[in-house]
């Protein structure tokens, strides 16, 4: 997904500010259009299952650009947008990408020796997505 919203050359408008530059998960809301023709040019190569535009889509990562309190909001976003696009074609799938924190935080350190830690990260993306599977 990352590579083929970059090969669109996204403009600081694009993003939605540059405050956003580089949230792929603010494209959600931006520019759906771009996440959907992507998850669309999968299905055409023969993809039979896309992800959801969601490797960041937790509360750490959010909160870098000031989404924290929109987790919910993104991970149900990216999951219908997927779930559209998969009906378009008959028997597709969608997968829910639910990627690590970042490098720096320390929720990825705690999440080496605690299973809670990745927990009550996954949680919120996993409840977004679930009313879209």
């Amino acid at each position: 997904m990352g590579t083929m919203i970059q090969q669109k050359n996204p403009t600081i408008d694009d993003w939605g500010g540059p405050k956003f530059e580089n949230c792929t998960e603010n494209l959600l809301f931006t520019r759906p259009d771009w996440v959907k023709d992507i998850h669309r040019a999968y299905f055409q190569a023969g993809a039979d299952m896309v992800e959801t535009d969601t490797f960041g889509g937790h509360p750490v990562t959010l909160g870098e650009f000031g989404l924290a309190e929109r987790v919910h909001d993104v991970n149900s976003t990216a999951a219908r947008l997927a779930r559209e696009v998969a009906d378009e074609f008959r028997g597709k799938f969608v997968a829910g990408s639910i990627g690590r924190p970042p490098r720096r935080s320390p929720l990825r350190a705690a999440s080496h020796s605690s299973n809670c830690a990745t927990a009550s990260t996954c949680r919120p993306k996993a409840c977004g997505k679930a009313a879209w599977t």
